[in-house]
């Protein structure tokens, strides 16, 4: 078997592989060779979404092409079709320091939890590297591989490339209590414009984790929607 197992989905859960042991610990080999009757388990983490409309935006200050907006300001409604959870987005990253900043409450320690972000972007392909685009928990640097936008399209054409999911780091860990994961925009690399900075358009924010995960920031800004219905 090469570890194309038939599975059935579960909603709400991701499927991370299958394991020898109930508790899902030992991965198993799918190179052993099978002398009889194995018994394998497969590993269900609980996807917890956590929308990046609701993130505090006080202050902050993004631009567009040719445009500057405030605060709630860089929250954008998917007219394009980008397959954006909850119809909304955050764009207008393009400066130097700006940051996503979400607050998360967990009931337990937790290792092994799974970060991806949903991301697009506009203008160009580009990339992003860990440096150009620093992801950080309880302070501690995530490394994740370079992240590339291929088919990137013109939004004057009224198209955009759609939303897509990207695993940032697979082996997260989360302390009980709060957390606080920074996403921060550090590089200079201008797409043109008043653009100083490349930058992705946040969908939302995924961590797959069977720890009880609770989000305070998630619906104190429902409010400022109304504006873009």
């Amino acid at each position: 078997p090469d570890g194309n197992l038939p599975i059935s989905e579960k909603e709400g859960y991701a499927f991370m592989g299958w394991y020898t042991d109930a508790d899902c610990t030992v991965e198993y080999s799918f190179t052993t060779l099978v002398k009889s009757d194995t018994t394998l388990y497969a590993k269900w983490l609980a996807i917890h979404t956590f929308e990046a409309e609701y993130v505090d935006m006080t202050g902050m200050v993004g631009v567009g092409w040719s445009s500057s907006v405030e605060g709630v300001g860089l929250i954008d409604v998917d007219n394009m079709n980008g397959g954006a959870s909850g119809g909304y987005y955050v764009g207008y990253m393009y400066v130097t320091g700006n940051k996503l900043t979400f607050h998360i409450t967990s009931d337990s320690d937790v290792s092994g939890c799974v970060l991806v972000l949903r991301l697009t972007g506009e203008g160009e392909d580009f990339t992003l590297t860990d440096d150009e685009m620093p992801i950080t928990v309880n302070g501690n640097k995530v490394e994740y591989d370079t992240l590339e936008f291929t088919g990137v399209l013109n939004p004057t054409d009224g198209e955009r490339r759609p939303f897509s999911n990207f695993v940032i780091n697979e082996n997260i860990t989360l302390e009980e209590g709060d957390n606080e994961i920074v996403i921060e925009i550090a590089n200079s690399k201008s797409l043109g414009g008043t653009m100083g900075a490349t930058a992705p358009m946040f969908d939302c924010m995924y961590i797959y984790s069977n720890a009880d995960l609770e989000w305070t920031e998630g619906y104190c800004h429902e409010e400022n929607l109304d504006a873009f219905k």
